[in-house]
């Protein structure tokens, strides 16, 4: 009796052939997996998601999420082309995330290390209050226990959030300069 060979579902071949955004080559996974999620054929950066980027970065199996909870509303009822409070439904059933950034700790080569790390699939990671208030407080942590500080930024501009993101940036900075005052020269 001759075997019958095993073809993979529509699924299972989705999850071996990725498509390059750049050169629209189709690419092996694990070959793109191995040279950290750069296009073997024209050497193009790929997005990563943010357990993609954790891989590349981190002590495998040291990071532990931070404010997880901590998700944005809608206080001023905003409205573009749908409801802002839609939006933030769909994207987190999309994405499976509350927010544009994680935030967390971990290890690289062995030194603690406070993380934000944003989403680019969550509303482009965009910075809303929220966002703002997971680094400020991730910033607070590595503050606290003498840690280093590593964003990872994925976002585009989202004109209708530049004033609240504006805010929030000052708030982040504001907390990063405390860490690292700025010296000044005495001469």
């Amino acid at each position: 009796m001759a075997a019958v060979e095993q073809r993979p579902g529509p699924e299972e071949a989705e999850s071996i052939w990725i498509k390059c955004a750049s050169c629209q080559e189709i690419l092996f996974r694990k070959e793109v997996e191995r040279r950290l999620f750069v296009c073997p054929k024209c050497n193009a950066h790929l997005r990563l998601t943010v357990e993609q980027r954790l891989y590349t970065i981190i002590d495998r199996g040291s990071f532990t999420e931070h404010d997880a909870t901590l998700q944005s509303n809608d206080p001023l009822n905003f409205t573009d082309r749908r409801p802002y409070a839609e939006r933030l439904s769909a994207t987190r059933a999309k994405t499976g995330r509350q927010e544009a950034v994680v935030c967390g700790v971990a290890a690289i080569h062995g030194r603690s290390v406070a993380l934000g790390i944003f989403d680019f699939a969550f509303l482009g990671g965009s910075m809303g209050a929220v966002v703002g208030e997971r680094l400020t407080r991730i910033v607070e942590h590595a503050i606290r226990e003498r840690a280093h500080v590593t964003v990872v930024v994925a976002n585009r501009n989202r004109s209708h959030e530049s004033l609240a993101r504006r805010f929030e940036s000052t708030a982040v900075t504001h907390r990063l300069s405390l860490r690292h005052p700025l010296q000044q020269n005495d001469s």
